[in-house]
């Protein structure tokens, strides 16, 4: 198991977002987490090469299209944000 991670917070509707999705591809360890439906997620990732990589927890009803999201980039080192 690699002890460290890159998580993308992002979501395909957002221009910021989708500028980030473009330049993961062939990051080592990345693990891409989208607010968008699945439908969304799955053209993102197809898109930018990253579907394996790519995962979708989509918001009850309408409310992720009420918040603004921006790029988020964390990265995970043992467990913990570093």
């Amino acid at each position: 198991m690699k002890s460290r991670s890159i998580v993308a917070i992002v979501d395909p509707r957002c221009g910021s977002c989708e500028t980030l999705v473009s330049s993961l591809p062939g990051t080592p360890d990345l693990r891409v987490l989208s607010v968008a439906p699945v439908a969304e997620t799955r053209t993102m990732a197809t898109k930018f090469g990253i579907a394996g990589n790519t995962s979708s927890v989509p918001f009850a009803g309408n409310i992720a299209r009420q918040l603004q999201i921006y790029p988020q980039l964390i990265v995970v080192d043992r467990g913990k944000v570093v």
